[in-house]
């Protein structure tokens, strides 16, 4: 799925049709007699959303709802937006979820109004910061100091660590909704952004 702006609701024989005219295949048709829309059980009372939002989500990055450059939008005016790079060192806070909150109403919103929108996600290295991070845990494991093990071998933990750190972000941005172009995703320390600074 993805961002949709209906632009007609039409009713007919009991038949409820929302249009989308820019993304047909995202139109939607609800017959009163359809089963999918008949139920046995009570709307639940409370909102579940581990039951709901992950499925949605995962629908929609199967679609590559979010992916700037698709075909039917070939003519419309770009629409660009950088996160500000999360540190690989930790997971996010309330701040992060704030700032990404408002930068996804916007891109969906930019969607809605027919741009080709590219919200591009990554993380920063935070070189010092996690320097100190992996050298705490060599330490708390009794493990080589990072002089001792080396240059190589401190940039190969370093790395293990932006895995685990830096997937544990990603996967919290994907929890919030963010409608970030994931094919774009970037690590300010990889080969192609460090001979870019």
């Amino acid at each position: 799925m993805q961002d949709v702006c209906f632009d007609a609701i039409e009713v007919m024989n009991g038949t409820l049709e929302l249009v989308d005219r820019a993304y047909p295949s995202f139109n939607l048709r609800f017959n009163r007699d359809s089963p999918s829309t008949r139920t046995k059980e009570p709307i639940p009372k409370t909102y579940q959303p581990k039951e709901v939002e992950g499925r949605i989500y995962a629908a929609w990055e199967a679609a590559g709802a979010f992916r700037a450059g698709r075909p039917e939008r070939a003519k419309a005016a770009p629409y660009c937006v950088v996160i500000p790079p999360p540190n690989v060192t930790g997971s996010l806070h309330m701040g992060h979820a704030l700032n990404n909150t408002l930068q996804d109403i916007l891109c969906r919103f930019e969607r809605m109004r027919g741009k080709d929108v590219l919200w591009q996600p990554g993380t920063d290295h935070a070189g010092i910061a996690t320097q100190a991070v992996v050298e705490r845990q060599l330490a708390e494991r009794g493990e080589p100091s990072s002089r001792a093990m080396g240059r190589e071998a401190f940039i190969k933990r370093v790395w293990e660590w932006k895995a685990e750190s830096g997937g544990t972000i990603i996967s919290q941005l994907k929890r919030l909704g963010a409608s970030c172009d994931w094919s774009r995703e970037r690590f300010t320390w990889t080969r192609a952004c460090r001979a870019r600074c």
